[in-house]
C-alpha cells in the first residue's frame, strides 16, 4: 500500500491528438468523459437498458456509460475496457452514484481488431456471473440493430448518459439524453479523415448538441428502440462542423453475437464460468453451446504518476508491503475512503473519531468534490456501510510540496456505531512522543509492492519508529509534524492507496497519519506519516474531539 504523496492522475487524454477524445470518463473525440451536451433531463424508466460503468484502471476510476443487452451481459466501447482490472455496473437508477442494484465484474473483452489510434472496431463486452435482475422497468435489454442494415443520413439517434454538459465539464450526478440526426460517412470524413464502416457520424451543423466525456460506451438508439451505435469519439464536444463519431452495431453484430450468444433477447447465459470458458445457451436453437475462449490480454496496471523521487506513487490497487490479512473486527476504526476529483475517483484511507468524523490525509482532499466511506467490512468494495459527505477540511497550513501539516477530516450526518464492526479510535495526546523503536500497526487496502495494485482486503503490517534525525538522511524536508518508520533493510511499508490511514501503536492509540515517502519498503528510506500528537489542538478546534 504505496503512500501517495502527491497525486498525478493520467489523462488518458495524452494518448490521442490535442483535441480529439474518446468519451470515456474524461475523454471524447480520443478521450474520455461528461455530460450530455444541449441535452434533456431523462429518468431510467425512459432508457432501462442504459448502464453507469465505474472502471478501475490501476489506482484511477472513471466512468463510461454501457448498454444492458442481456442479463448476463453489458456492451460499451473497446477503449472504455483498455488496462482495466474491475468493472462495477450500476443498472436501474437514474443517479450515476446510488440507486438501483450493483454489479462487479472482471470478465470482459474488446474486439480484437480494435485499434486505439483510429479507434476502429470500438466495441467491448462485459460479462457478469450474477445475473443482472431485468424488471422490465428500471432494468431491460435492448434490442441491437442485426447485421448488415444500414442507417441512413439524417436518421435521429437518441443518446443517453451521464457525461459532461460541455466540453471539459463536469460528468452530470443524473442521467441526460440528446438527439443528433446522422450524418454521410462522406460528409463525416470531412471532419475526421479516417471513418470507417464501423463507424456511424451524428450531429447537428452548427454544433451544440453532442454526447461528450463519460458517455463513452453508453447507447445510441433509433426508433424501436433499437441500438444502433456506441458513442466512441470525436473532436472536443458539440463544436460547429465536428460530428460525434459511433460504434456502427449493425457492423459490429457477428462478433457480438458470436461472444455473448445474443441472437434475440431470449437469450440466456448460463454460468459465470471463471477463468477461460464462457457458456452461453440460446433458447431458440434448443442447446447450441458455444465455448468462447476468454484469450483478451490485458493492459499492464496503470498507476497514477509521480513528479518526483520524493514522493511515493498513489495507487488504488495493493496491499500493504510485508503485511498479513487482518479483518475489520481487528481494526473496527478502519474506514475506506472512495474520493471524487473532477471526473476521476482514486482511494485513501481513514479513521473514524466519532459517529460524525473521520480523519484522513490533507493530500487525500485536495480539489475533492465527493468523499464515500465505507466503513465496518474488511473488503473495500462490498459489505459494510456506506456514507457520502461532501463536507471536508483540510489543516490551513497544509504544505504540498513538502506534505507539512498533511492532515484534514471528512464530516458526516452520523456513522452508525457498533463498538464490533466500528469503533473510535483513540488519538494521541497534544505534546506526546512517539519514541524510535516503538512499533505502529498501519491498516489499509493499498499495494503490496511498490507499482503493485491495490488490495481488496484489509491488510496490516508493523513497521518501527525511526529519529526525525535518521528520516532526514532520506528526506529533507522532515518536520516536528511527522513521524518517519520503517525497517533499515526495507521489506516492510505503507503503499500506495494507504495515504490517510491509520498508524496505531500496542495501546490502540493513533499516533500516525499515512503521508508520503520515496517508493514502498524501499532499504534505508522510511514511510513518512503526520504526527498526530503534533496537530492534535487543529483536529480538537475543528471536530470537536
Amino acid at each position: 500500500m504505496e503512500k501517495s504523496v502527491r497525486f498525478v492522475f493520467i489523462l488518458f487524454v495524452c494518448a490521442f491528438p490535442t483535441d480529439i477524445v474518446s468519451r470515456r470518463h474524461g475523454h471524447r473525440s480520443k478521450s474520455h468523459g461528461n455530460k450530455i451536451v444541449g441535452g434533456y433531463d431523462t429518468t431510467i424508466q425512459d432508457f432501462p437498458y442504459q448502464a453507469y460503468l465505474l472502471l478501475q484502471k490501476g489506482s484511477d476510476y472513471y466512468q463510461c456509460g454501457g448498454s444492458i443487452i442481456s442479463d448476463s451481459y453489458i456492451l460499451t466501447a473497446a477503449h472504455c475496457l483498455s488496462g482495466v482490472s474491475k468493472v462495477f455496473a450500476r443498472v436501474g437508477s437514474t443517479d450515476a452514484d446510488s440507486g438501483g442494484t450493483q454489479y462487479k465484474s472482471t470478465h470482459f473483452k474488446a474486439h480484437p481488431k480494435y485499434n486505439p489510434g483510429t479507434l476502429d472496431y470500438d466495441v467491448g463486452l462485459i460479462h457478469f456471473s450474477n445475473k443482472i435482475n431485468l424488471d422490465g422497468e428500471n432494468a431491460k435489454a435492448i434490442q441491437l440493430a442485426e447485421s448488415g442494415s444500414s442507417v441512413p443520413p439524417d436518421t435521429t439517434l437518441t443518446v443517453s448518459g451521464w457525461g459532461a454538459t460541455s466540453e471539459n465539464g463536469d460528468v452530470s450526478p443524473t442521467l441526460m439524453a440528446v438527439q443528433v440526426p446522422t450524418v454521410s460517412t462522406e460528409e463525416c470524413n470531412n471532419s475526421y479523415g479516417d471513418i470507417t464502416v464501423r463507424m456511424i457520424c451524428a450531429g447537428v451543423p452548427e454544433g451544440g448538441k453532442d454526447s461528450c466525456q463519460g458517455d463513452s460506451g453508453g447507447p445510441a438508439v433509433g426508433d424501436g428502440p433499437i441500438q444502433l451505435g456506441i458513442v466512441s469519439f470525436g473532436v472536443g464536444c458539440a463544436r460547429p462542423g465536428y460530428p460525434g463519431v459511433y460504434s456502427n452495431v449493425s457492423a459490429l453484430r457477428n462478433w457480438i453475437r458470436k461472444n455473448s450468444g445474443i441472437y434475440h433477447q431470449q437469450m440466456v447465459a448460463v454460468g459465470g464460468i471463471p477463468d477461460t470458458i464462457w457458456i452461453v445457451v440460446s433458447m431458440e436453437k434448443l442447446f447450441c453451446i458455444i465455448f468462447i475462449l476468454w484469450s483478451c490480454a490485458f493492459l499492464g496496471d496503470v498507476e497514477s504518476s509521480v513528479p518526483d523521487n520524493s514522493t511515493k506513487r498513489f495507487h488504488d490497487d495493493h496491499y500493504i508491503v510485508g503485511g498479513y490479512n487482518v479483518t475489520i473486527q481487528e481494526f473496527p476504526y478502519q474506514a475506506y475512503l472512495l474520493l471524487k476529483k473532477g471526473r476521476q475517483y482514486y482511494q485513501c484511507g481513514g479513521s473514524i473519531i466519532s459517529n460524525r468524523y473521520i480523519l484522513t490525509a490533507a493530500h487525500c482532499l485536495t480539489r475533492v468534490s465527493k468523499v464515500i466511506a465505507r466503513v465496518g467490512s474488511s473488503e473495500a468494495d462490498s459489505g459494510g456501510t456506506q456514507y457520502t459527505s461532501r463536507e471536508f477540511k483540510i489543516h490551513p497550513r497544509y504544505d504540498r510540496s513538502t506534505f507539512d501539516y498533511d492532515v484534514g477530516y471528512v464530516r458526516f450526518e452520523n456513522i452508525f456505531i457498533d463498538e464490533v464492526n466500528t469503533a473510535i479510535v483513540t488519538l494521541a495526546e497534544s505534546g506526546t512522543r512517539v519514541r524510535p523503536g516503538t512499533y505502529l500497526t498501519v491498516t489499509g487496502w493499498g499495494a503490496t509492492e511498490e507499482d503493485g495494485d491495490t488490495s481488496e482486503n484489509l491488510m496490516a503490517v508493523q513497521v518501527p519508529v525511526v529519529s526525525n534525525a535518521r528520516c532526514r538522511q532520506s528526506y529533507d524536508t522532515i518536520t516536528s509534524r511527522m513521524i518517519c518508520a520503517g525497517d533499515e533493510e526495507g521489506g516492510r511499508d505503507s503503499c500506495g492507496g494507504d495515504s490517510g490511514g491509520p498508524g496505531v501503536t500496542d495501546d490502540r492509540v493513533q499516533r500516525a497519519i499515512v503521508s508520503n515517502g520515496i517508493g514502498c519498503a524501499r532499504p534505508g528510506i522510511p514511510g513518512v506519516y503526520t504526527n498526530v500528537a503534533s496537530v492534535r489542538e487543529w483536529i480538537r478546534r475543528n471536530t470537536g474531539v
